[in-house]
């Protein structure tokens, strides 16, 4: 059934996005783990990185 493929595929995504949601909130916005995170996906730029300061990561 095709349908069912999909939803399936469909919850998987959303599994691995809640995991990545999870770790992502349950660390400070600074920590390495969080940086390694973003830096793997490319949402956080080696340039963006350098300018994170305490005044930037109070505006998130």
């Amino acid at each position: 059934n095709m349908y069912y493929r999909d939803e399936k595929s469909i919850s998987c995504m959303y599994r691995q996005l809640r995991r990545l949601a999870s770790t992502l909130c349950s660390n400070p916005a600074s920590s390495a783990t969080n940086i390694r995170i973003l830096s793997e996906i490319d949402w956080i730029t080696e340039a963006e990185r350098y300018k994170m300061n305490p005044e930037s990561l109070a505006s998130l």
